[in-house]
């Protein structure tokens, strides 16, 4: 309900207008002279409101944007927050691991996650998400982010210097000490000397005490659908890696609408299409090599399993093979998540952006990736839709760092924990759970 002082004034805001302007001077026989009492009553006006403004509308109007971003954030489910996410992830496996190799939409959520894991239990008691939704973003948003980097890239066609990889582990807290942990907020502090001790392996092990359970977040920049220079040495390390991810998360298509071969917007779509698939298909065939080296079932995901031999990467993809000795080393079958193209926010973008990147262009790449997603198996979580709700949400065009960032980070939790169920929804309180409250940190060497 409006307050009745604020209506006042809203009704009588020209009228004040006119008397501050037109009769704060009265003529005379030397012209206009400053009618002091007049001026005094038009400075009272001002600061009377200003003073309205500052009690009455300011409030509401946070109030309002506040609950706005909280639904944003949220959803129309009860969120899921760090003591929710990091139970259900150590139901993976002991020490779950989230791989995410994407451009920087993904590289924000990946630090919208980290800012939800380091939620304080203060913060908990009246849910994670009021906390968060109107929160500043995460520094990581920003391209110039390096805070505990890990590698160094210089991506075409700029070559500018980015840093393409994070690693963040939670803190294993012995149990005496679990209860002390959880009212601490984490940080995800730089490691300095991480670079000056060499460039960090893609997907490389963790040397983890057998005992210790802890939640594993790894980055790794990706721009294009398919980037040779990049993309090989990535899936090599992903072939042989001693134990593949619980989940791989995957982002692309922005780079490949900024940057069309000959910079023709038209040839861009079909490029994207062709070298999704190549990329797909490299991807999955490094994931079956990886599981023939460990003695697993290789299985083609989704509708790549049904029916006959599919010849991918230079070698022959049956439909199953059988497990051999040691099959329980490796865990199961990555989890594959793809980031859908976010809708484009043309009034943020820069002049010369503007022809090539539009949420029109991004529908297409969408629903030329449809098809080759559904044959692999990959799950999509659309970022289409929120971003396209919330224009005037977006930094630059095509980032959302805040709210719709958040809301994505969300849909993301729900797509690798589908059964996962959040205490705010069940009634349960924060501190009843077992779960060993880790907080993030950049992986030690």
């Amino acid at each position: 309900m409006e307050s009745p002082l604020w209506h006042w004034l809203s009704r009588r805001g020209r009228s004040a207008r006119l008397f501050c302007t037109r009769t704060a001077y009265s003529p005379g026989a030397a012209g206009f002279t400053l009618n002091m009492p007049r001026w005094f009553a038009c400075c009272w006006l001002v600061v009377v409101a200003l003073l309205v403004v500052e009690s009455h509308v300011l409030p509401r109007w946070t109030a309002s944007t506040e609950d706005e971003l909280l639904r944003l954030a949220s959803g129309a489910r009860p969120p899921l927050c760090a003591d929710d996410a990091l139970r259900c992830f150590l139901q993976l496996s002991p020490q779950p691991w989230l791989a995410v190799y994407g451009d920087s939409i993904s590289r924000g959520i990946f630090f919208d996650l980290a800012d939800l894991l380091n939620t304080t239990d203060e913060a908990l008691r009246t849910g994670c998400w009021p906390t968060l939704a109107s929160a500043p973003a995460h520094p990581g948003h920003s391209a110039n982010y390096s805070d505990g980097c890990q590698l160094i890239d210089y991506r075409p066609p700029t070559r500018r210097p980015k840093c393409g990889a994070f690693e963040l582990l939670t803190a294993h807290w012995p149990h005496r000490l679990r209860r002390l942990a959880s009212r601490v907020a984490g940080r995800v502090r730089p490691m300095v000397a991480s670079l000056a001790a060499g460039a960090v392996a893609p997907l490389s092990p963790l040397r983890l005490q057998a005992s210790g359970r802890r939640l594993r977040l790894s980055y790794r920049l990706k721009t294009f659908a398919w980037e040779e220079e990049y993309d090989r040495p990535w899936l090599s390390a992903l072939r042989h890696a001693p134990r593949l991810p619980d989940v791989v998360v995957l982002s692309f298509g922005l780079w490949d609408m900024q940057y069309p071969p000959a910079g023709a917007a038209p040839g861009g779509a079909s490029a994207f299409n062709s070298s999704l698939w190549t990329f797909l298909a490299e991807f999955h065939a490094a994931i079956d090599d990886a599981r023939r080296r460990m003695g697993q079932p290789v299985r083609l995901s989704g509708n790549a399993a049904a029916g006959q031999n599919r010849r991918v990467g230079g070698h022959e993809r049956g439909e199953q093979e059988e497990p051999r000795a040691g099959a329980s080393r490796g865990g199961p079958r990555p989890n594959v998540v793809w980031l859908s193209v976010g809708a484009i926010s043309a009034a943020a973008l820069p002049a010369w952006k503007r022809p090539l990147l539009t949420s029109e262009t991004a529908r297409t790449y969408n629903a030329l990736a449809a098809p080759a997603l559904a044959f692999w198996g990959v799950t999509v979580v659309d970022t289409f839709r929120q971003s396209a709700r919330h224009p005037h949400l977006s930094s630059d065009g095509v980032h959302y760092p805040g709210a719709v960032s958040r809301h994505h980070a969300q849909e993301l939790l729900r797509a690798v924990l589908p059964h996962c169920v959040s205490t705010a929804a069940a009634g349960v309180t924060s501190g009843s759970s077992d779960v060993p409250r880790g907080r993030l940190r950049p992986r030690g060497r």
